[in-house]
């Protein structure tokens, strides 16, 4: 999943009126972005900036400025973590000399979830569909349409998974980010942003991110404790996407807030497979 950036630049224009302007970059495609908003308190000549969403519970997000006249609480860029639906305050911006006009332009951006975590490279990972049914690998690890190597998909598996097709939770863990309000897909990048999901935090730290469900597909909510097997939502074609499958990818976040796709093996009947192969179907016993 991409980032998603939001700018806002406020000028002072005379002592009791404050001009703003904002915009947010969206993406070309017609789908709404809400996962996670930022919005300024005012109060006389402090501003305080708060994010806080409806949809993700666990984000990692950078605050830069550009201030005249006016200090921060924190030194910029800065790196803060939201734990829950907020608000979660982020910095406060102050005019520093009260007989000069003051401006200010701040950025944001975020990541979903939180560093610190470290894989548990013993766990094994259960087909993400019921078991009883059999899927096909569209596209594994390193692949070329949109798993190159380096790409923040690159260990990310396809699965063939039809129009409304269960999905389930390949591992125990707490659900932290739903987004099911979108209807729009397509096979151009413009649609990227579009892309339902279901996000879920392991014990470890890592998250496994269930993407491409279908607009009202998720079968679970915010903050649930799911284990490996649940049923969590349909499958869909939403976002940067060719045909109905689910794109499943294991990550983690470093401190740096770098998106570190993760290998994992998978339980199929006996076996624990490091990796699953293009076109073989594989039947979750």
């Amino acid at each position: 999943m991409p980032l998603i950036r939001t700018w806002t630049n406020c000028a002072l224009v005379v002592a009791a009126a404050i001009t703003c302007f904002n915009w947010t970059v969206f993406p070309l495609a017609a789908c709404e972005i809400k996962i996670l908003r930022v919005s300024a308190e005012k109060s006389g000549n402090t501003v305080r900036l708060f994010a806080s969403s409806d949809q993700l519970t666990e984000a990692y997000i950078e605050v830069s400025a550009q201030l005249e006249n006016m200090r921060s609480s924190r030194p910029l860029p800065a790196w803060v973590e939201m734990k829950d639906r907020g608000p979660v305050p982020l910095v406060t911006l102050s005019q520093a000399n009260a007989a000069q006009a003051w401006r200010y332009n701040y950025r944001y951006s975020y990541k979903y979830g939180l560093p610190g975590g470290r894989h548990d490279e013993s766990a094994s990972y259960l087909l993400p569909y019921p078991r009883g049914t059999q899927y096909r690998v569209l596209q594994g690890r390193g692949g070329s349409f949109s798993h190159q190597p380096g790409s923040p998909s690159a260990n990310a598996i396809d699965f063939d998974l039809p129009e409304g097709a269960t999905i389930s939770a390949a591992r125990d863990g707490v659900v932290v980010g739903i987004k099911q309000d979108s209807d729009h897909g397509g096979p151009d990048r413009k649609f990227d942003q579009c892309a339902n999901f279901v996000l879920i935090r392991h014990a470890d730290g890592s998250y496994a991110d269930y993407l491409h469900l279908q607009q009202n597909g998720a079968l679970v909510a915010l903050g649930q404790r799911v284990k490996a097997g649940d049923p969590i939502g349909r499958s869909g074609n939403t976002g940067w996407s060719t045909r109905p499958h689910l794109h499943f990818v294991v990550y983690q976040l470093d401190a740096a807030g770098q998106r570190l796709t993760l290998p994992v093996a998978f339980k199929v009947g006996t076996a624990r497979l490091p990796d699953l192969q293009r076109g073989v179907s594989y039947r979750h016993e």
